[in-house]
């Protein structure tokens, strides 16, 4: 299968090198420091079961630059949506279909009111990464999964195609006939841990471990949730606590407490 990723950042980088690895025909669209470093010495992910290099794939600047392609897989930063989209139309125009992988539960809508619903697939990624460096990205997690569907919840040939290149890459996916029920479950801890961390200034793995901030962590998950009902998003009751449940075996570094203590002792 013929494969663009859209944004070779933590989320595009990791699956778009597995496929890559795995024989898929795989093209990263990057730019700056990261893309030279890549075209010189391909891609490095540093994974907890040890390191991987793609160096089987190609490395351009453009859409244009990646040729013809079955699946697009768009990882872009939210705030590059629509500009990147557009940059897609004649990959789209040639049969391309869009996977969007980005957090948050509108992204599908955005991509698709610029190159037509039809043409994009909903989704969400379960990984965690950083790039370190110009071409090397760190992944502190062994979650590794994409989940995504089609507009209408049918299970089609070509979402099947893809995810079953997906699984023979070594990592989880899952065609879902209710994509945006499965991203607003995702969302209870993502608007949870935005509101946290930008408050507390301190990473997750501290506050699911401070007694103290549990109970607002335990109000905000029950807030997201409450405002999926609202909308008419058929989340489990208990939707919170699981929520609660995922976050609490967040490693809590020696480090991450210490800095907290001094933290808080200055404030």
């Amino acid at each position: 299968m013929r494969i663009a990723i859209m944004g070779t950042g933590a989320v595009g980088g990791y699956f778009g090198g597995l496929l890559a690895i795995s024989g898929q025909d795989v093209t990263f669209i990057a730019r700056g420091d990261h893309l030279q470093a890549m075209q010189s010495k391909g891609l490095t992910l540093e994974t907890p079961k040890g390191p991987l290099q793609v160096t089987n794939a190609r490395f351009v600047a453009e859409p244009g630059q990646a040729g013809p392609c079955d699946v697009m897989l768009f990882a872009v930063k939210a705030y590059d949506i629509e500009a990147a989209a557009a940059s897609l139309k004649p990959l789209v125009d040639a049969g391309a279909t869009v996977v969007s992988v980005l957090n948050g539960v509108d992204h599908q809508d955005r991509i698709g009111a610029v190159l037509g619903a039809g043409h994009v697939l909903g989704g969400l990624a379960m990984v965690s990464g950083v790039i370190t460096a110009p071409g090397v990205i760190r992944y502190t997690s062994t979650m590794s999964s994409l989940r995504f569907g089609e507009p209408d919840g049918s299970l089609s040939a070509r979402a099947i195609a893809f995810c079953d290149v997906c699984l023979a890459a070594g990592f989880g996916a899952e065609v879902v006939p209710d994509i945006r029920t499965a991203q607003r479950a995702k969302f209870v801890g993502l608007a949870t841990n935005a509101a946290l961390t930008s408050l507390i200034g301190l990473p997750a793995g501290y506050i699911y471990h401070d007694p103290d901030i549990i109970p607002l962590a335990r109000r905000g998950f029950e807030e997201v949730v409450a405002v999926a009902h609202a909308l008419g998003v058929p989340l489990a009751d208990d939707a919170a606590e699981r929520m609660l449940g995922v976050h609490q075996p967040l490693p809590d570094l020696p480090a991450t407490r210490s800095a907290a203590r001094e933290s808080h002792s200055r404030s």
